[in-house]
C-alpha cells in the first residue's frame, strides 16, 4: 500500500497559490469597476477632470472632443456604463448607452446609443481604446411606425 506523506502539503501549497491568485484577481476588478463607476458618473455630471486622469493623454484629447459634441448636441444626455470582460480573448470592454433628447423646430429627436469600448488598462490609465459593435439610432417619432 502506497502512502502518500506529501499530499496534505502538497494540497495545502495549491490551495495557498490559487486563493492568492484570486486575491489579487478581485483586487484588480474591483479597482477597475471602481473608476468605470466613477467614469459614467463624471459623464453624467459634465465633469471632464476624471477624464483627463484616467485615460492616456492623447486618447483624453479625443475623447473629451467627442463627449464635447455629444453634449452639445443632445444636451440632456445620460450615460450608462457596464464592465465586462471578453470570454474569447480576456480582454476587458463597457457597455455603453447613451441616451438623449433634443427638441428641434417643435420635433422631439431621440438619441440612443449602444457600443462596445474595448481598452487596456495600464499604470491606472485607460489607453488603445476602440468602440465596436455602434449602433446609434436618432429617431423623432417616438417609436411609432406606420404600416
Amino acid at each position: 500500500m502506497n502512502k502518500f506523506y506529501y499530499l496534505p502539503r502538497i494540497k495545502f501549497l495549491v490551495y495557498i497559490f490559487f486563493y492568492l491568485i484570486s486575491i489579487e484577481l478581485a483586487i484588480g476588478q474591483t479597482s477597475t469597476n471602481k473608476i468605470i463607476s466613477k467614469l459614467e458618473n463624471a459623464l453624467n455630471e459634465r465633469d471632464y477632470t476624471l477624464i483627463k486622469k484616467i485615460f492616456e493623454e492623447k486618447e483624453s484629447s479625443k475623447m473629451t472632443s467627442r463627449l464635447k459634441k455629444i453634449i452639445n448636441d443632445f444636451p440632456n444626455s445620460e450615460w450608462s456604463i457596464k464592465e465586462k470582460e471578453s470570454i474569447t480573448s480576456k480582454k476587458k470592454y463597457a457597455l455603453v448607452n447613451i441616451s438623449g433628447s433634443k427638441i428641434i423646430n417643435g420635433r422631439e429627436y431621440i438619441l440612443d446609443s449602444n457600443f462596445n469600448y474595448h481598452y487596456s488598462f495600464k499604470n491606472g490609465k485607460i489607453q488603445n481604446g476602440s468602440i465596436k459593435n455602434h449602433l446609434t439610432t436618432i429617431r423623432n417619432d417616438n417609436n411609432l411606425l406606420d404600416i
